[in-house]
């Protein structure tokens, strides 16, 4: 008996030890589980860290992010970065400091009552009723002129006839576009603010989808390119060079005020098999407030794409296959000035 009863007094010793041993150890792998402190010194300032996570992200950009700053804090008068007020108090255990940290001021939850959203190739802010997306686009071209093919030139050359180079500032877009109210009505806004010639304005129009998004049939209204030429309705931000070809100045009508009608048909395969606009205007350029004359612009435009549209781009970013389209346009503008009294100019 006396042998049991021993027995039962060592296992419960050894119980109780196992017990406290292995509480010990509960506590000391969740005391290191949850602290964190970490060092780096740079020159003359030591930055601490609490936490893992902003540790690593430190030592990848070198931004601290949001801090605790205190000039001459550090054992020998330097600088100390403190990643929050939990990082201060292992500081002041292991320096044996005694400043109170500061309380930790939390940054409110704030809800904005619309959705924004960064993506390619720009700025998208979404509301109940509308969106807008934000895009920029900024050109440069460098021009060098030269003047070797003079024959017989005077000496000395004039300066308006000597070799230079120059840059300019060939656009330089601000475009807001989206929808209102329902997603069948968009709208368009674009200004050059390098245009020097005062009329910055290059888009301002409504279009709305008579076929729920389908579009079919719809109805364009304001100012925009008139549907004519593969090249001139291609965007400047998707050419392969930054200005068009010497034909677009004289036989483009380029962005009119007027309206259009135009839409897509085909297969659910290739929807945009057929590309069609017929449009009316002004004829007489961008921003211009009445018409000219008695007489307006028409045009039209009707692309077929057998095996899918090549789009209004001049690089194939999509990297499709070799695809072909076939188009024909339609392009006609009475110019003569028909004043109310006497003979036409």
């Amino acid at each position: 008996m006396r042998n049991n009863g021993w027995g039962r007094a060592v296992a419960r010793m050894a119980f109780v030890a196992a017990a406290m041993l292995a509480a010990t150890s509960l506590r000391a792998s969740a005391q290191t589980a949850e602290e964190f402190y970490q060092e780096i010194r740079v020159d003359d300032r030591i930055y601490v860290f609490s936490t893992e996570k902003r540790y690593t992200t430190y030592q990848q950009s070198k931004d601290m992010g949001v801090s605790i700053t205190r000039l001459g804090y550090g054992p020998n008068g330097e600088t100390v970065i403190f990643e929050d007020a939990k990082a201060i108090e292992s500081f002041n255990r292991k320096y044996g400091k005694t400043e109170t940290p500061p309380e930790e001021i939390k940054t409110p939850d704030i809800k904005l009552p619309f959705g924004v959203q960064y993506r390619m190739p720009g700025l998208r802010l979404s509301f109940p009723k509308a969106e807008i997306n934000l895009t920029n686009r900024l050109q440069v071209r460098y021009t060098h002129e030269t003047f070797d093919d003079i024959r017989s030139p005077p000496t000395p050359l004039p300066t308006s006839l000597e070799d230079k180079g120059s840059f300019r500032i060939r656009r330089m877009r601000i475009k807001l576009d989206g929808w209102i109210y329902i997603k069948e009505l968009t709208y368009e806004l674009q200004w050059d603010v390098a245009d020097t010639s005062g009329n910055q304005l290059q888009d301002a129009n409504l279009d709305y989808d008579f076929t729920g998004g389908k579009k079919l049939f719809r109805l364009k209204a304001g100012q925009f390119k008139a549907p004519f030429s593969q090249q001139q309705l291609a965007s400047s931000g998707v050419q392969q060079l930054v200005d068009r070809s010497i034909l677009d100045a004289f036989f483009v009508p380029a962005r009119q005020i007027g309206l259009q009608l135009w839409g897509q048909v085909g297969p659910q395969a290739f929807p945009d098999f057929v590309d069609w606009r017929v449009g009316v205007f002004n004829g007489n350029g961008r921003t211009t407030t009445a018409n000219d004359n008695d007489k307006f612009e028409y045009v039209g435009r009707v692309m077929v794409s057998p095996w899918g549209s090549v789009g209004y781009s001049e690089s194939n970013l999509e990297a499709y296959d070799l695809r072909v389209s076939f188009a024909g346009e339609y392009n006609n503008n009475d110019t003569i000035v028909q004043p109310a009294t006497g003979a036409r100019t």
